[in-house]
């Protein structure tokens, strides 16, 4: 059984999405490199926060900004959106531990559609969504770990997981979950140890951040 454990240790990229975004205290603090997915540098660029790289078709992107230390690189391919452009390019850069920020907060589409990649790529890089104080993880085997007793933890299947745990409020018995029958949204931890056991299936695991520290399974 594998384990959930908060390491101490930098992401090797920041990828803000067009979507919310965290306070500029966030980015004071940050020594990753940061890449903009096209239009999300407009934002950053707004608020002065200012990306290392610039990864897309570039159809959003303000042209009129003069950057001299950014390097824009500009893909074409119509057959994948810009998140997952900049996660192909991550993975062809060695940077396996990514954070994203900005996944939600624009049109309702992109967000479901970001959960699309998001779960795609999960399977070989080691992706972690930032979003309001909360972790979001993609799962797909055994775990255990510590949290903070009466923490909220969020099991959200994709499609459909089959689950035993221990160490929540409301427990799964040998408990199917499954999108549009039965969610796992919004259960609490009763203990700080869990124990989450996939029988079979997977599923986006959302619990409080640790930022900067990194959740790996290991």
């Amino acid at each position: 059984m594998k384990k959930l454990i908060f390491r101490d240790n930098n992401f090797d990229a920041i990828l803000s999405l067009n979507g919310n975004l965290p306070e500029i205290s966030f980015f004071e603090s940050i020594n990753s490199t940061l890449i903009a997915a096209d239009g999300a540098a407009n934002n950053l660029l707004s608020i002065n926060v200012i990306p290392d790289f610039i990864i897309g078709d570039l159809d959003s992107f303000d042209k009129n900004y003069r950057l001299n230390k950014t390097k824009i690189i500009q893909i074409d391919d119509q057959e994948t959106n810009d998140f997952e452009k900049c996660l192909i390019w991550c993975s062809k850069n060695n940077k396996q531990k990514i954070l994203i920020i900005g996944f939600h907060g624009g049109e309702l589409e992109h967000s479901i559609n970001n959960i699309s990649v998001f779960k795609k790529y999960s399977q070989y890089l080691e992706l972690t969504i930032l979003d309001r104080d909360r972790y979001g993880i993609f799962v797909n085997q055994s775990f255990t770990s510590n949290f903070n007793t009466n923490e909220i933890i969020s099991i959200i299947p994709l499609p459909s997981a089959l689950l035993r745990t221990k160490g929540l409020v409301w427990e799964l018995d040998n408990t199917k979950l499954e999108l549009g029958i039965k969610e796992g949204a919004r259960n609490r931890t009763k203990i700080d140890f869990v124990e989450i056991n996939v029988i079979y299936g997977q599923f986006l695991l959302f619990f409080d951040s640790r930022y900067p520290k990194i959740p790996l399974l290991i």
